[in-house]
């Protein structure tokens, strides 16, 4: 009882703990992120439309001022087709007298000036004299402007008799012969109007047909047309600053008529780079910071000439408005999270109040089962049927689960401890005759291999027998052979002493003739009759001998055939001792085979019945192990309350 007091008192303290522990939870981990992402979203969101607003107002301004330099362009090249084709006409006048070469040139420029009102003037030059024709004689231009009051009317000029100024447009037109569309200047025309005119020149070169250079063809333009082309666009797009820009900075035309005429490398000096860029037929597109705030620079190229001139068409792009926008963007879309996020708000209370109170009831009742309380029970009628219902029912199911499981658990530890001491009772009394049995068989195992050893000596024992024997025998009939070869050769010696007694009579014969035969010789005899007689000693002498010899022979021969007749008697005899050393031999084989295997299978008896003794041991160890392993588990199922 004090234990499961123990258990309930700290698993109310922990349902607290938890229940706030959980909230906390809750709200940093979810809440919290979910408003952050949101703000993060509006954020995203704002910067998005910021980023797409001024891509859109560059995509436009790109397009604007693509279109304006097309009309420039367009109005420019059409100028110079025009001032290109009446140079083309006046050309045709050079090879004619002086005066009527003038007369004709002025009467033809009237028409165009006629023709075409808008333009301030119309002049042309014809180069008098050349350095390369008449080098060092004086020489000069001659020329004749046909213009209207406004540029203060027609007028004739000498030029150039001193010396050709070589800074001049006039110089640098002569040492290109390239059409081109000069620089923006002022002209008052010697103070007859009232306020400067901005204007500028398209110029092509007079060349003869050979392609000498004769002189030059020239209208001047105002610009102040460019300048109303440029204040249409202003109503269009108030955030977009477009200006006509030549290669010397001087700012042609703008939607901000302030700017007219000033310089752009005064304004700016760092865009001369982004002029001479422009002036080689680049297009610059770029972000730059002014005054503090950010500005889309776009500048294309217009070309004024057939030769490759370029003025530039820029295009400036303020973000402050943007930025402006996307600041009420951001603040329109806070508004409107700020509305989400107390929906969120009031959803999460409610999920909490769903969540919170139910998973802190779970967690108490899993904290009671860690702490192996299972008496705790749950009314399932009570619980919700949503998903922590569900949960709080299935561990309340898993709770009489684990109870009916600890239960059955504690029976078997029971039973099992029951076991192990009647197995170890039992294991002890089969591990003392085990051992008891394992000394007998060790006794008995080392009498068999003493007996073993000592047939095994018998064997060999009888084996050598057995050999000394076939030896012996071997040697009796090997004698016996010899034997009966001796007395054959006896018998030979026999004969050969006959033969030599017979010899030895026919000597004495022969040498009683040799006597008689001396005797009748008479005194030529003599010496004869000595050899005779000494022939006739010799063969007495060989008979005497062979007869002892003779003799002996027999007396050899009759001792001969006795050993032989005594050795054929041993002969049965051995053969019947040798049968029975062969038969004892294999009685002894038979017998010490028999020994060998009686001890090999005690041999392997006495091994089972060690090994049978190391395994009761092991049993015994093990029944042990199993006894304190089922003390231990009995120790972890009390610790549990069912």
């Amino acid at each position: 009882m004090g234990i499961n007091s123990r258990i309930h008192n700290k698993g109310r303290q922990m349902k607290n703990a938890i229940s706030a522990s959980l909230t906390a939870k809750i709200l940093l981990q979810v809440f919290l992120p979910i408003v952050i992402i949101y703000l993060l979203l509006i954020s995203y969101q704002s910067y998005v439309s910021y980023q797409d607003k001024k891509k859109t107002a560059e995509e436009i301004a790109e397009y604007q001022a693509s279109s304006l330099a097309s009309q420039v362009q367009l109005q420019l090249y059409g100028d110079m087709q025009k001032c290109q084709a009446l140079a083309a006409q006046i050309e045709t006048f050079a090879d004619l007298p002086k005066k009527q070469q003038i007369a004709q040139s002025d009467n033809m420029a009237r028409i165009f000036k006629k023709q075409s009102e808008h333009y301030l003037s119309v002049w042309y030059c014809w180069q008098l004299f050349t350095m390369d024709d008449y080098w060092g004689e004086e020489y000069g231009r001659y020329r004749s402007t046909i213009a209207g009051a406004a540029a203060g009317g027609d007028r004739v000029d000498i030029l150039d008799q001193e010396g050709e100024n070589e800074g001049s447009m006039y110089a640098q037109i002569h040492k290109e012969g390239k059409p081109t569309v000069t620089n923006p200047y002022f002209e008052d025309y010697e103070g007859t109007l009232n306020k400067a005119i901005m204007e500028a020149s398209v110029c092509v070169p007079l060349k003869s047909v050979t392609g000498r250079f004769l002189g030059l063809l020239g209208i001047d333009i105002s610009l102040d047309s460019y300048q109303e082309m440029f204040m249409s666009v202003v109503s269009k797009n108030t955030d977009t600053q477009f200006s006509l820009v030549a290669p010397d900075g001087t700012i042609v035309a703008s939607s901000s008529e302030a700017l007219k005429g000033t310089s752009m490398l005064e304004i700016d000096p760092s865009s001369k780079n982004h002029i001479d860029k422009v002036a080689k037929g680049e297009t610059i597109n770029c972000t730059i910071e002014e005054a503090g705030s950010d500005k889309y620079l776009s500048m294309i190229p217009v070309k004024v000439s057939p030769e490759g001139d370029y003025w530039a068409l820029s295009a400036w792009v303020s973000y402050d408005q943007i930025l402006s926008d996307a600041k009420s963007d951001f603040l329109r879309f806070l508004g409107i999270g700020g509305i989400g996020l107390l929906l969120i708000a009031l959803f999460f209370q409610h999920l909490m109040h769903k969540i919170v109170n139910p998973v802190s009831a779970i967690t108490e009742y899993i904290n009671a089962m860690a702490e192996g309380d299972f008496t705790t029970d749950v009314d399932l009628k009570r619980v919700s049927k949503d998903e922590v219902g569900q949960m709080l029912t299935s561990i309340a199911k898993m709770n009489n689960s684990m109870k009916s499981t600890i239960e059955t658990i504690q029976r078997t530890v029971d039973m099992v401890t029951a076991a192990a001491s009647k197995i170890e009772v039992g294991l002890g009394a089969i591990t003392e005759q085990t051992m008891q049995q394992a000394s007998s068989m060790q006794e008995l195992t080392t009498s068999i291999q003493e007996i073993s050893i000592a047939s095994t000596e018998n064997y060999h024992y009888t084996e050598n027998a057995l050999r000394i024997t076939e030896q012996t025998k071997n040697g009796m009939n090997a004698g016996a052979g010899k034997v009966t070869d001796a007395s054959e050769q006896i018998k030979a010696i026999s004969d050969y002493l006959s033969q030599i007694r017979h010899i030895a009579n026919q000597t004495t014969i022969l040498s009683l003739n040799a006597s008689i035969e001396a005797a009748r010789a008479g005194a030529a005899g003599k010496g004869f009759t000595v050899v005779a007689g000494e022939v006739n000693s010799l063969a007495g002498q060989c008979r005497l001998v062979s007869e002892q010899i003779e003799a002996l022979t027999n007396t050899s021969n009759e001792i001969a055939l006795d050993a032989a007749q005594s050795i054929n008697d041993l002969q049965p005899e051995m053969a019947e001792t040798l049968n029975l050393v062969k038969k004892v031999s294999e009685n002894t084989y038979t017998q010490t085979s028999a020994v060998n295997q009686i001890s090999s299978a005690i041999t392997t008896l006495n091994e089972g019945t060690q090994h049978t003794a190391g395994e009761t041991d092991q049993m015994m160890d093990f029944v042990m192990k199993l006894k304190v392993q089922a003390d231990r588990l009995s120790e972890v199922v009390n610790r549990f309350s069912v």
